[in-house]
């Protein structure tokens, strides 16, 4: 699966590291103290400047839906665990430390003192107040509560996992929100317990997500949906967040500091910049503009060495390039609510029809691990082997015969396709007309290209709208449960009214809930999870509800005077040690 170019074997003798990470120990100590290598020392001050491709889509940390927003919002609020961006693994953040008690259903978190929110005119005299156990429990209730924005963070973390979080859950739909959620409770200002309903050893990662973080009362009373108060090391003001981009500041108040007594985060700020043009990134980094740039097309990466290779072997060198396997697909979404997509052969026939080999060495220059010829599963995860997956190659005579089976010989009356994709990356349209062109040459069915922004392409897909839309999958936390998860059918609404996110096919299956369930819930023993997953993956890919494209790796560019900058296959980002050496 694995494809080198030969310019790569050059790079590879300069300076690119290569590297696959997987953590999945859970561990009461800190470890998130990076260890300064060499002669470089932190030092306290400057910049570090990023890119995204989209703009955030909310400030509340509870309803994030996507990897930009992501990386913005982790830098300013904090949740009571957090993962070491080096290792991956789970370690104490707002809680100081934890236990889980014999029958790993009762978790008991003691929190850090000296914890406060950023200073914000919601507080009494704009002095932002300490962090106690009540804001835990305020903010896992609000959480818990019946909103749409906030279903899928509360799906995925605490629904079936949180004693009474969907009896309260449901209350709360009818305006009768109970005064006490009964798995979260304040033993004291400082000690915070959370019951299961079944002991779930994953766990620790709905705690490590970003989108369980704690927020203050007082914020979300006077801003609602627009919060942008945390405890994080990085302030977010409401003037400094702009349709070009945020700016993050320094938070002068935050309770950590390094080994050597100097306070935390080292950076003043962090300046994202929204950017959906690789050159234009790649142009700017060049022009010492941008620190990082993420997924350039691999013929600028070849351009980049081959012109300026003596910026990799200079002592020490002037970039860095990397290239990690990723925990992310790519792939296009059947609308499953309508025909002709709720046939299954219909959607066999696509699946076999599209040659993904094409598309990874010739759109995307083998920018990517592979071709997504097995499941949704990524190849990154340890002990989960995706080739005993048997998913879709490229087999034009079978696409056909299922077509036919399917009352639609060489395509005669298949209608005409709305196949949605998103801007923001050029990459995106370049597939989606190589997957038109496809579709009329190998099957004879006609697609119209619709270019929707990220948020509009996202809102149809959710609302049941078009026939083929685009969708990727970036890992919430790293287990192959994030991405089995993604078609889970119980928590699909049965009007298209309501929003479906992640399931934005509607796929159903109740025997692939049901191994769902028993992996989730009733399963400790890590290979037997694994083994149960694998079972409910292969029976989803006999269903097809998506065209599985490729599995991500992507290159990265950095500037070699940003250190601490730790790259992870979870697209993991945190700030609060990464320091930079003046040029």
């Amino acid at each position: 699966m694995k494809l080198i170019n030969s310019w790569m074997v050059v790079v590879l003798g300069i300076s690119v590291v290569m590297s696959s990470c997987n953590g999945d120990n859970t561990d009461t100590k800190d470890q998130s103290k990076d260890v300064v290598i060499a002669d470089d020392k932190p030092i306290s001050g400057g910049a570090i400047h990023l890119a995204e491709g989209n703009p955030i889509g909310t400030t509340h940390p509870h309803y994030v839906t996507s990897l930009g927003t992501h990386h913005v919002l982790n830098q300013v609020y904090e949740g009571l665990l957090k993962y070491d961006p080096k290792t991956l693994e789970v370690v104490p953040c707002v809680a100081e430390s934890y236990e889980i008690d014999n029958s790993g259903k009762v978790y008991t978190f003691k929190l850090r003192k000296g914890i406060f929110f950023h200073d914000d005119p919601c507080f009494e005299g704009g002095k932002g107040r300490e962090l106690k156990a009540s804001d835990v429990v305020y903010s896992f209730k609000l959480l818990s509560s019946s909103n749409d924005l906030n279903s899928y963070t509360f799906d995925q973390a605490f629904k079936g996992k949180v004693l009474g979080a969907a009896e309260f859950r449901e209350a709360s739909k009818s305006g009768k929100t109970p005064d006490s959620l009964p798995g979260v409770k304040a033993i004291d200002d400082y000690t915070v317990q959370i019951t299961l309903t079944n002991a779930y050893s994953l766990f620790p990662f709905n705690l490590a997500w970003n989108n369980t973080s704690i927020v203050p009362k007082e914020a979300v009373e006077m801003y609602g949906n627009d919060i942008n108060v945390g405890t994080g090391p990085f302030v977010m003001k409401k003037e400094n967040v702009t349709e070009k981009g945020v700016v993050l500041l320094k938070n002068p108040n935050y309770y950590l500091k390094d080994e050597s007594g100097m306070q935390l985060p080292y950076l003043d700020s962090l300046i994202v910049n929204y950017i959906d043009n690789s050159q234009e990134e790649l142009k700017m980094f060049h022009e010492g503009k941008l620190d990082l740039v993420v997924g350039l097309p691999a013929e600028s990466i070849k351009e980049v060495v081959e012109n300026q290779i003596a910026d990799f072997q200079e002592t020490p060198p002037k970039y860095i390039l990397d290239r990690t396997p990723d925990m992310a697909v790519q792939l296009y979404n059947f609308n499953l609510t309508k025909a002709p997509f709720n046939n299954v052969k219909v959607r066999k026939a696509l699946s076999y029809g599209i040659n993904r080999e094409r598309i990874v060495n010739d759109l995307l220059n083998n920018e990517a691990y592979g071709p997504g010829i097995y499941g949704i599963t990524p190849p990154v995860f340890k002990g989960y082997d995706i080739t005993q997956i048997k998913g879709y190659s490229y087999d034009l005579e079978k696409a056909k015969k299922l077509l036919e089976e399917a009352g639609y010989p060489n395509g005669k009356g298949f209608p005409t396709l709305k196949l949605v994709t998103n801007g923001g990356d050029s990459k995106n349209l370049k597939v989606a007309v190589e997957l038109q062109n496809q579709l009329l040459t190998n099957l004879n069915i006609n697609t119209d290209v619709e270019v929707l922004s990220y948020e509009e392409r996202l809102k149809k897909s959710m609302y049941g709208e078009g026939d083929i839309i685009r969708g990727a999958w970036v890992a919430d936390y790293p287990s192959p449960e994030s991405f089995i998860y993604v078609s889970y059918g119980k928590n699909v609404p049965s009007s298209l009214s309501e929003p479906s996110f992640p399931n934005v096919s509607r796929y159903k299956n109740d025997v692939y809930d049901k191994l769902f369930d028993k992996a989730v819930y009733e399963t400790t023993d890590e290979a037997e999870r694994n083994k149960i997953f694998m079972e409910a993956e292969q029976l989803l890919m006999e269903d097809a509800p998506f065209v599985v494209l490729w599995y991500e790796e992507k290159y990265r560019l950095k500037q070699a005077s940003m250190k601490n900058y730790h790259i992870n296959p979870l697209s993991y980002q945190d700030f609060t040690r990464v320091y930079v050496i003046k040029k």
